[in-house]
């Protein structure tokens, strides 16, 4: 071997080691003070892998060969110089190693399995020994840097978790937590516990009515038993909180799970619901479980939406809300903008509430959106409303609609919801809107109280105008809506929050309920199936007694009904009933293509004889007569009858 050639390859590849380490620590260099950065480490170990191999290799398989000590070092130097060019190349330090995945494994093959094709082509060149055993430290250096990785993942991993541990949960107790269900949205919520810094749920255990599951674990957690054993669990391990974690599941199982929770006395939480939790991508889980809401107790079947029906129903048309500002109107508004419409008008009278329900559409991309601040009594601003954007399709849902505060004001009552839907019928007419739509309410049946007799007294209106008009005039009639303005759960979602007393106006009170979103998909699809005339009535499923859900909803917030947290009766408001009407009679109403949709029997209006007591009740109402415009109101709704 000539040493002189040998010496001047030492001399390259010395001087390109070097300086290559000069430009990466001099990255790091602060104040003249060297800092070893996270690349700069996984280098070196990496060189140290090859260095260390080649050592290995040379003890262990070279021993009893006559191999030059010269050739050994050489080659270990053009080998750890070739590696970290390569690595260079291949872009192998830009991988988050405590993120190992395939990807990550098999850019390291390739680095090493370049790095030794290379070292052997160069010993080859320089005609240097040690061939044999640059491929043998090549396969040894493979599996050693294989394992210093999984070494590493697992002693970051097991660092992570107990200085979590130690640091995470500062004055925050965790909660000792059950999960229910076994499947994949489990999986992903522990594996966010695990991450997360600001997780308050320790989770102890696992059920699920798979059998098969039972005694296999979820990353660190077991799955104990069944669904049924819910009781037994919590006693045993001490549980203090619940998630629900379970999607494909049908509403009365999840009813009935629900059910055996809240009798536990424990606070029960869930997912967010599925369309949130696909849109995240399965991340931010924790943040986003939720409170149990009383929608998710009524064990009510999904309604079917015919999409392409509303698409041709909405699509590329001009469409107004009034009271598009209110819980009702403002779920309206935001589904409406779903159908791509050429244009959305909002009015309220109330800037805040629009305010809201404007920025919330608007988050979601639709653009085409105007609001307009009016009070539907204002004949000269609605009717400028009108000419202005001249609407092709009218929603109105602008009505005062708590029973007892109308009670107490007549007057705005009959103004507002009687005298303000003529205008907007008149107007509608006047500018030729295709359909008109009208929010009504089962308290239009029979009404007891002011609101429900001017809604009544709306609906007649409507089938009035439609026999004299070309617009198509429909009502929609529903019961309650959870979570709606004015509705009794946020009243009694504020009450637990603040310990108490829950008041329930009767222990035999019953009433139906439906979701916001559920009616408005059904409003909207009664629209579009109306041919005008029509009064729509939706199926509200079953009666549900207000003391029940009181005493399931201080349950489900981890509360003992009447023990940590008091319900009090304070007995019937004026103007309400002890049990509503059924909305749906199969003897007087018609089926539609919808199984939640009824069309009720149809009825002839006398035109002039409505005007004549109509002008009557307006009268009385200018004049502010309340007692006169409780005799002309009971004379245009004959089937109203006041409470005492």
């Amino acid at each position: 071997m000539c040493y002189n050639i040998q010496n001047g390859y030492k001399s390259v590849f010395v001087s390109y080691f070097v300086e290559f380490y000069n430009k990466i620590l001099m990255k790091y260099n602060f104040m003249g003070v060297y800092i070893v950065s996270r690349g700069m480490l996984l280098r070196l170990c990496d060189a140290l892998i090859w260095v260390f191999s080649i050592a290995i290799s040379a003890v262990l398989i070279v021993r009893g060969r006559v191999v030059d000590f010269y050739d050994i070092y050489y080659a270990a130097i053009i080998t750890v110089c070739l590696h970290l060019i390569v690595t260079e190349a291949v872009g192998l330090y830009k991988c988050i190693w405590r993120y190992l995945n395939k990807y990550s494994i098999s850019k390291g093959l390739v680095c090493y399995g370049i790095t030794t094709v290379l070292s052997l082509s160069l010993l080859y060149i320089f005609n240097l020994q040690a061939k044999t055993l640059i491929i043998i430290s090549g396969s040894v250096a493979i599996v050693v840097w294989i394992i210093s990785r999984l070494v590493y993942v697992v002693a970051r991993e097991y660092l992570r978790i107990n200085h979590r541990a130690r640091s995470a949960t500062g004055d925050v107790e965790k909660k000792r937590t059950l999960i229910i269900g076994g499947g994949e949205a489990t999986k992903l919520l522990l594996d966010e516990m695990e991450h997360s810094t600001t997780n308050i749920y320790e989770p102890v255990c696992i059920v699920d009515d798979d059998n098969s599951k039972i005694g296999r674990y979820i990353g660190r957690v077991k799955i104990v038993g069944t669904i049924n054993e819910i009781r037994d669990i919590c006693k045993k391990y001490d549980i203090k909180l619940i998630i629900f974690a379970i999607y494909n599941i049908t509403d009365i199982k999840r009813q009935n799970i629900l059910n055996i929770c809240a009798e536990l006395n424990m606070p029960v939480k869930m997912l967010p619901h599925y369309a949130d939790f696909v849109n995240s991508g399965g991340k931010n889980i924790i943040a986003k479980v939720r409170d149990i809401n009383i929608s998710d107790l009524l064990g009510r079947k999904k309604t079917h939406i015919d999409i392409p029906m509303l698409n041709d129903f909405l699509e590329n048309k001009t469409v107004l809300v009034t009271g598009g500002g209110g819980s009702i109107g403002g779920e309206l508004c935001r589904q409406i903008a779903t159908y791509n419409p050429k244009c959305l008008i909002i009015t309220d009278v109330y800037e805040n509430g629009a305010y809201a329900v404007q920025q919330s559409i608007l988050r979601n991309g639709f653009k085409n959106l105007h609001v307009e601040i009016l009070s539907i009594t204002d004949r000269q601003l609605l009717e400028a409303l009108f000419a202005k954007y001249r609407p092709e399709i009218v929603y109105h849902a602008a009505a005062h609609k708590h029973v007892p505060l109308m009670e107490n004001s007549r007057i705005e009552a009959v103004k507002n919801n009687i005298f303000g839907t003529k205008n907007v019928v008149e107007f509608a007419d006047k500018y030729n809107v295709k359909k008109f739509i009208m929010v009504s309410t089962d308290k239009a049946v029979n009404p007891t109280n002011i609101m429900g007799a001017t809604k009544r007294a709306c609906e007649l209106i409507v089938k009035s105008q439609n026999e004299v008009s070309n617009t198509n005039y429909v009502a929609v009639r529903f019961g309650n809506v959870l979570g709606s303005n004015g509705s009794v759960i946020p009243l009694f979602k504020e009450q637990i929050k603040k310990g108490g007393p829950v008041t329930v106006t009767d222990p035999n009170c019953v009433r139906y309920f439906m979701t916001i979103s559920e009616a408005v998909e059904l409003l909207l699809t009664a629209g579009s199936m109306a041919n005008g005339g029509e009064t729509f009535v939706l199926d509200m499923g079953s009666p549900v007694k207000i003391d029940d859900l009181a005493k399931k909803m201080i349950s489900l917030s981890g509360f003992v009904p009447n023990v940590d947290i008091k319900i009090k009766y304070i007995g019937m408001r004026p103007g309400e009933k002890m049990y509503e009407e059924l909305l749906v009679d199969t003897n007087l109403v018609s089926k539609t293509c919808s199984e939640k949709i009824f069309v009720d029997k149809p009825e002839h209006i006398d035109r002039i004889l409505l005007h004549k007591k109509l002008d009557s009740l307006e009268k009385e109402t200018l004049a502010g007569n309340v007692d006169g415009l409780m005799i002309s109101l009971k004379d245009l709704v004959p089937t109203y009858t006041e409470t005492l």
